[in-house]
């Protein structure tokens, strides 16, 4: 109902306004009612479950709950493959690392581009995203790529102006696409120029 407290994923806030998909305004969702809610502080996750909890402290309890337990996951996971990338390293060599930074209009355009990057992955060659998240390219997304030497993927969105200008001053390169197959196939070019050359002899003949 509006004016409830809904926590949704790792965000939470008051309810402003509920609007069906006709655009009119509604008091209150039913079940199975598709609505659009206003006033959350962020956008929650493809799929992440709502609850409306009975104060703000509740609600950011839940939060601080699930974003450390989100955070630890990420600890986790970075563990995991820093191991395997050292068993690796001894059995097989270095394997190189692309950078990127990516920004994406939509959390269901960031999803689909994740899955295909992690199609990507090779035994001398991958692409390590550094940051990924909805919203405009802004100044720390640049200063994060420049410290990295990383590209800074738009998706739908674009630069603002410090950011802008700021790509300018330290040569940090910002790509805008539109179309994720394009994105796939820049991506796939860059991946194959860094893969080292397969040097094959053809014996044309003996004397």
């Amino acid at each position: 109902k509006v004016g409830d407290i809904l926590v949704a994923g790792p965000e939470w806030g008051r309810v402003r306004a509920l609007v069906d998909d006709r655009g009119r305004r509604l008091d209150e969702a039913l079940p199975s009612q598709p609505v659009e809610v206003l006033g959350l502080g962020g956008v929650p996750g493809a799929g992440d479950e709502f609850v409306v909890v009975e104060s703000e402290m509740r609600a950011r309890q839940v939060t601080s709950f699930r974003e450390d337990r989100s955070r630890n996951a990420r600890a986790d996971a970075v563990g995991r493959s820093t191991l395997e990338q050292m068993f690796h390293d001894i059995s097989a060599g270095e394997a190189r690392e692309f950078p990127v930074v990516i920004k994406t209009d939509v959390r269901g355009s960031l999803e689909a581009i994740m899955g295909a990057l992690d199609n990507f992955r090779s035994d001398e060659v991958l692409i390590r995203t550094l940051h990924a998240a909805v919203g405009g390219i802004n100044e720390s997304d640049v200063v994060l790529a420049n410290a990295s030497k990383a590209l800074v993927i738009g998706f739908n969105v674009r630069a603002d102006p410090v950011a802008r200008d700021l790509g300018r001053q330290v040569g940090t390169e910002i790509r805008y696409y539109s179309v994720i197959y394009e994105l796939i196939d820049d991506l796939r070019a860059i991946l194959s120029g860094m893969l080292d050359p397969e040097v094959r002899e053809h014996t044309v003949g003996n004397a």
